[in-house]
C-alpha cells in the first residue's frame, strides 16, 4: 500500500540511469613486477568485504548534482550501494552479488532503489577498482558515457551501543507535540509522533538501527521497513543516514531532515 510522504526520513524518486546514480570511490593502482621468461606474474585478489563510507560525494539527478554521502556494504558475495543527501534521505541504491579479480568487480545487479522501495532490475556492471590501504576506488558508470569516481574509506562494522538502547521521549524540531521511541538491543526500533489535537497528521516508523563512526562523527543508519500515517499503514524498504550525539547518559540528539530529535532516556 502506498503511504503518504510526511516521514522522519523519506525516499526520493530515483531516475534509472544505472549504477552511476548511486556512488563511486577513490583511486590507486596495483603494480606488478614482470617475471622473466616463462614465469607468470603472481597477483593477489583483494578481499573487499566490509563497510565502506564516502563522506562527500556528488550524486547525479535530473535537476543536477546533489551533494551527499555514500555507503557500500560488501559481505558474503553480496554488495549493496546506498547514497543519501546531506539531510539523511536516501537518494539511490543498488544491491546484488559480485565477483572480483585483482582490479575489476563484476556486479550482478538484482534491484535498484526507487521511491521508498526496491525494484527488481537485472543487469551486469563491470567496475574497475583499485585498493590502497583502507581506501577503495570504484570507477562506476554514470549517465551516458560518463564515469564517476568516489572515494570509499573502510570503517569498522556498525554496532548498537548500549547507551542508545532503551526507551526515549522528547521533541522533534519545531513540531508541536511529542515523540516516543524504543531502540532495542536486537536492532529493531520504533518511533511514534503525536503532533497534538490541532495537528492533522500523526505517524510512526519502525525498522532497524545501527551506529558507525567516521572522523570522530557518529552516524545513525536506519532501515525503515514499516510506517503508519493517520491509520494508513504499509510496508516500505528504504534507508536513512544521519548524525547523532549522546550529550549525557540520558540525553541525546539525532539529526533528521525534519529537525532534531531531542531525546531524554526514560
Amino acid at each position: 500500500m502506498e503511504v503518504p510522504m510526511k516521514t522522519l526520513w523519506k525516499g526520493h524518486a530515483n531516475p534509472r540511469v544505472g549504477l552511476g546514480m548511486i556512488l563511486a570511490a577513490v583511486c590507486a593502482a596495483l603494480f606488478f613486477t614482470a617475471c622473466p621468461f616463462s614465469e607468470s606474474p603472481e597477483t593477489e585478489i583483494p578481499d573487499l568485504s566490509g563497510y565502506w563510507f564516502a563522506e562527500n560525494i556528488s550524486v547525479p539527478s535530473e535537476s543536477g548534482p546533489v551533494s551527499g554521502r555514500g555507503l557500500a556494504i560488501i559481505e558474503n558475495g553480496s554488495i549493496k550501494f546506498l547514497s543519501f543527501n546531506l539531510q539523511g534521505d536516501q537518494l539511490a541504491g543498488m544491491r546484488g552479488t559480485y565477483t572480483n579479480d585483482e582490479d575489476t568487480m563484476t556486479v550482478q545487479v538484482a534491484a535498484t532503489y526507487d521511491n521508498q522501495n526496491w525494484i527488481a532490475e537485472t543487469s551486469t556492471d563491470v567496475i574497475p577498482y583499485t585498493l590502497v590501504n583502507n581506501v577503495l576506488t570504484m570507477d562506476i558508470p554514470g549517465p551516458g558515457d560518463s564515469t564517476i569516481t568516489v572515494p570509499f574509506t573502510k570503517i569498522a562494522a556498525p554496532v548498537r551501543p548500549t547507551a542508545w538502547s532503551g526507551n526515549w521521549s522528547g521533541t522533534w524540531g519545531d513540531n508541536v507535540g511529542t515523540v516516543a521511541g524504543t531502540l532495542q538491543d536486537n536492532g529493531s526500533f520504533m518511533f511514534s509522533f503525536d503532533f497534538g489535537n490541532d495537528q492533522t497528521i500523526d505517524f510512526s516508523q519502525a525498522g532497524f538501527w545501527q551506529v558507525f563512526s567516521f572522523s570522530n562523527t557518529y552516524y545513525w543508519l536506519v532501515n525503515i521497513t514499516y510506517q503508519e500515517i493517520d491509520s494508513v499503514s504499509g510496508d516500505v524498504d528504504y534507508y536513512g543516514l544521519t548524525t547523532l550525539t549522546l550529550t549525557s547518559d540520558r540525553h541525546g540528539i539525532i539529526e533528521t531532515p525534519g529537525g532534531n530529535l531531542d531525546l531524554t532516556k526514560q
